[in-house]
């Protein structure tokens, strides 16, 4: 639910975040859009990336890190 300050079971660290994601890309899977996922248009290794009750400042930072410019 947040990426951040974890201030409960729910959060977790940036670096925790960071590691997730470069295991996800070290073992081969690759992102997905969940309009390709609804279309089921995905590889077989791909996973959706979905950030729910996410606050605006959260996902704008996420963005900005990884250089994401597509709304």
């Amino acid at each position: 639910h947040n990426i951040g300050n974890p201030i409960n079971s729910e959060t977790v660290t940036l670096e925790t975040f960071e590691a997730q994601m470069k295991w996800l890309n070290d073992s081969g899977f690759k992102s997905c859009t969940f309009d390709d996922f609804i279309n089921d248009l995905c590889p077989e290794k791909s996973f959706v990336l979905t950030i729910d009750d996410g606050h605006k400042d959260i996902i704008n930072k996420f963005k900005e890190k990884y250089n994401i410019t597509k709304e």
